[in-house]
């Protein structure tokens, strides 16, 4: 695909459509991630912040293209207040649960 064309076509996209296909294609690119990840299982480690929770969404949108299984696993390590802690844990539970 000429790089002109293709940068046309990614100026009608959100930000969340070209990270999208920016880490797609990289993915893509290296053959050995893509064979070993094609009908197995990943798992995301994600502690609830924004970077973690988007790779989390990314990961997802690519499993579900390239056929494997995304888990996700989350670790409270009681650093901070209870509370506070136990928010981020719920936060990544329900954001799970709304992912296909």
């Amino acid at each position: 695909m000429d790089s002109f064309f293709f940068n046309i076509q990614m100026k009608n996209l959100t930000i969340s459509e070209k990270l999208y296909i920016n880490v797609k294609t990289q993915f893509l690119e290296n053959n050995v991630l893509v064979q070993e990840a094609r009908k197995t299982n990943v798992l995301v480690a994600v502690s609830g912040g924004a970077d973690s929770m988007i790779l989390l969404h990314l990961v997802n949108r690519l499993a579900n293209e390239l056929e494997f299984n995304v888990f996700a696993i989350t670790i409270n390590h009681n650093i901070r207040e209870e509370k506070e802690s136990l928010a981020d844990v719920l936060l990544v539970k329900d954001f799970c649960n709304k992912l296909k």
